[in-house]
Formats: structure tokens, sequence, C-alpha cells
């Protein structure tokens, strides 16, 4: 058990026909926004070998995620002939995308010495989608957005265990 916390981008390019133009049938205008994730693993480890204070692991979790996400937010319609409200509104709403809580499960190898765990892990979604659709003007554009990463992490156990009474 632990928390872990990591930050991921969502980009969104919103294209508007300019008009006049023939060369350039569309204009792209590219929003994002961050997440900022917050992970609690719930795992499982099995020792797979030990050698004095070498051991290596095979890990497996379940991982509920917390989102919080940040728009960079235009504060007034930038000039131009392919700006409108209506741009700046699909941009903005980029935060509607990613839902505030879902699950992934992780899997892979670590090697313990001491205190110190080096880990090399798949992360992936329980349900392969983590969000509910883009939503713009009350109507919800579904589509299924997932996340799948291979990740090494270094842990330093800080010792807290329960000494059993004798």
């Amino acid at each position: 058990m632990g928390i872990q916390y990591y930050r991921n981008y969502i980009s969104l390019i919103v294209n508007k026909p300019v008009i006049g133009t023939p060369s350039v049938p569309f204009s792209g205008k590219l929003g994002n926004a961050y997440n900022r994730n917050f992970e609690f693993p719930l795992g499982l480890s099995y020792d797979l070998f030990q050698f004095t204070k070498l051991k290596i692991n095979v890990n497996v979790a379940l991982v509920p995620v917390w989102t919080i996400t940040k728009v960079n937010k235009l504060t007034e319609v930038p000039e131009g002939v392919d700006w409108s409200q209506e741009v700046v509104d699909a941009m903005h709403a980029v935060e509607t995308i990613p839902k505030s809580f879902y699950s992934n499960y992780q899997y892979g190898l670590s090697v313990e010495y001491g205190k110190f765990e080096l880990s090399l892990y798949q992360s992936a979604n329980l349900n392969n989608s983590i969000s509910d659709g883009y939503s713009l003007y009350d109507t919800i554009y579904p589509f299924q957005r997932r996340i799948r990463s291979t990740r090494i992490g270094l842990y330093y156990s800080l010792g807290l265990s329960k000494n059993k009474g004798e």
C-alpha cells in the first residue's frame, strides 16, 4: 500500500472552416488540460527469490485513482478571423472529458535490497475507459479514453511495522 502521483495531459484540437480560403479549408486550435492523478495501490507481492538482503518479487495491485483536472482557460476570445466564442467554449469543454474517479490495475516485478525497492510494472485501466465523453452545450459526445503505461518506481520503506509481542 502507498501513494503514487503523476500528471497526464489531454490535448484537444478544435477545427473550424475558414471561409474564403480554398487552400486552407480548416483552421485548428489546440486546447489542453492536465490531470493531477493520485493513486492508492492496494496490492499483493509474492517472493520469487531471496538472496540474503536481495529479494525479487512479483507484484499485482488494484489501484483507485482520484483525478483533479486543470484547464488552461482563455479569459477572452482572441482576435483573428477564425476565433469565436464557440471555439473557445469547445476548448474549455476539455475539462468534461476525464472522470474524477476510476480504477487501474498494475502488475510487474520488483527487486528489494534492504529498505530500497526498484519496481518495473505495467498499469492500465480496469474498465478501459476513464471518460464518460465530451460535453458541450448540454450535448454529450461519447468516446472511450484509456491510459496504459509502463513505469519504473524507486521506493524506500520507512520501516513502520508492528512488533509482535512475546
